[in-house]
């Protein structure tokens, strides 16, 4: 899978960027999960409420590869911050395949921006 910045829109309380996945209907293999825990084991505690449970660790095989980006972007940005407290985010659909939204809240906007960054390089890096 790769994902690429399509756009990305800063406002007042939150980042929003559009995300390409190619191909359209990938998602995070269990190896990938694997590896991404490997490197941000504080995933697996994300709440994230879905189909699975309450915690990302229990969505994060088979999920969107947007999703994954949301919450690596997330962790970095609290790594940097030393707290998540406050940091949300959300992935949605666009209608396009392969094209996902993922808002940011943030503390600092160019943070959010450097972490979102950075988690979509890490995503990819997983293979």
């Amino acid at each position: 899978m790769r994902l690429a910045i399509e756009h990305i829109r800063v406002e007042r309380g939150g980042v929003y960027a559009e995300l390409r996945c190619r191909p359209a209907r990938a998602r995070v293999s269990a190896d990938q999960a694997r590896a991404a825990l490997e490197l941000l084991p504080n995933l697996a505690r994300h709440v994230c409420v879905n189909e699975k449970g309450d915690s990302f660790g229990d969505d994060i095989v088979g999920t969107e590869p947007a999703h994954l980006v949301e919450h690596v972007a997330i962790e970095l940005m609290a790594q940097r911050h030393g707290s998540g407290e406050g940091l949300m985010g959300h992935s949605s659909h666009t209608g396009e395949p392969g094209l996902m939204l993922v808002k940011l809240s943030y503390r600092d906007d160019l943070v959010a921006l450097e972490c979102l960054s950075r988690a979509v390089e890490l995503v990819n890096g997983l293979g």
